[in-house]
């Protein structure tokens, strides 16, 4: 009976579907090459799950649902034709896209075709501000800054560096940042912007020691990252602690620094053992089944791939279900109602597109194991290991 229950759950199997049922396209963008490719192949990963999981379950109201997916490498020139590409190949939607340099162009064309896009990844404040009516996204900036700064008020006497790459969505989230950490009377004495994908931190690290910094926030992807806690621990720069806002959470980063990612600090939407409460048998599904179709467990960063896909697979639905044609304005309608309890989040839309309820989880690496440090609500659960 477990081996019958183990195989009902994986999704790549025959499921009879209406033959004369249409099928709906929806479009993804995303840096599947390039710097950004480990992030945009995890959140790929998590929109294709959730097509496979709709499909594997009759489509949607007996419709299979295809996914076409084009590599934007990170760049904004190619994220634009491919966006202009998947609107006329007929796509109901677009989900997916990582960093706001990218995010931003494709919502402005999207909104301008009145077609629905759900960002995966999505921090720029001034997107949900321009009035887009068939923009949202599934992360914000408020769930980044809140828990970070209620986390930096359990360390006495330090003295921070806050670095940054120049991206918009980093652009902002560093400068809202520190806005909260100097009202709470934290100082900083080093807030300063790097190249995305820079070689050498060396300048970076001088300044540390000058100023005698011993805690660093980093706003750094995950190569950035990689590279300055290597180069920290080679120079055997001490400190109370280092704080990853992006690309801790993934499994590459212990398995390419092995012992010297230990003490880490890191925040993360979801993991195998942090879920939105309620939620834990859909995590343990959701990991056992992708586990199952990719091979590996699934990144952290799936969580948000699969959230985009999900809401906009159930506006979709729910549309309908109403008995609506399901076009961009009624999708768009739908999602600005819709409520879905995942492992990610509760989501939620304001009028603006953005999610209510996002909140990140501080997390440390010990033993090689994600221990989360403050999360939902916002609660501290252990201490941190120095």
């Amino acid at each position: 009976m477990k081996f019958i229950s183990i195989i009902s759950l994986i999704f790549v199997f025959s499921i009879s579907i209406n033959g004369n049922a249409k099928t709906i396209l929806i479009g993804e963008s995303e840096p599947l090459t390039g710097r950004l490719a480990v992030h945009g192949n995890a959140v790929h990963q998590g929109i294709k799950y959730a097509i496979e999981e709709v499909n594997a379950h009759g489509g949607i109201n007996g419709n299979r649902v295809r996914l076409i997916t084009l590599d934007d490498r990170g760049r904004a020139n190619i994220a634009i034709a491919n966006a202009r590409r998947l609107i006329q190949q007929g796509v109901t939607g677009i989900v997916g896209g990582y960093v706001d340099s990218v995010v931003g162009p494709i919502a402005k064309l999207t909104n301008g075709a009145k077609i629905p896009y759900i960002a995966s990844a999505s921090l720029d404040k001034r997107l949900t501000k321009l009035g887009y009516r068939y923009f949202f996204r599934v992360s914000n900036m408020d769930g980044f800054t809140k828990p970070i700064a209620v986390f930096m008020k359990e360390f006495d006497n330090i003295t921070v560096a806050l670095l940054y790459p120049g991206t918009p969505g980093a652009t902002q989230l560093a400068n809202e940042l520190r806005s909260k950490l100097q009202d709470k009377h934290i100082k900083i004495a080093l807030f300063e912007r790097f190249r995305p994908g820079t070689h050498n931190f060396s300048a970076l690290l001088l300044k540390i020691k000058k100023r005698k910094i011993n805690f660093v926030i980093s706003l750094g992807f995950l190569p950035d990252n990689i590279l300055f806690v290597r180069e920290l621990r080679t120079n055997r720069i001490k400190l109370v602690g280092f704080l990853g806002a992006f690309g801790i959470e993934s499994h590459l980063f212990s398995a390419k620094l092995g012992k010297l990612s230990e003490g880490i600090l890191g925040t993360t939407g979801w993991d195998n053992d942090i879920t939105y409460p309620g939620t834990e048998q859909f995590s343990r599904h959701y990991k056992i089944t992708f586990e199952m179709i990719f091979g590996h467990q699934p990144d952290p960063l799936t969580m948000h791939g699969y959230a985009a896909a999900k809401a906009l697979i159930e506006a979709i639905r729910q549309t309908e279900n109403r008995h609506l044609i399901p076009n961009g304005s009624n999708i768009a309608n739908t999602l600005h109602n819709i409520k879905l309890k995942l492992p990610l989040e509760l989501l939620s839309f304001n009028k603006n597109g953005e999610p209510k309820y996002y909140r990140r989880v501080i997390f440390q690496i010990v033993n090689g194991k994600h221990i989360p440090l403050l999360r939902f609500p916002i609660t501290p659960l252990y201490k941190v290991q120095k």
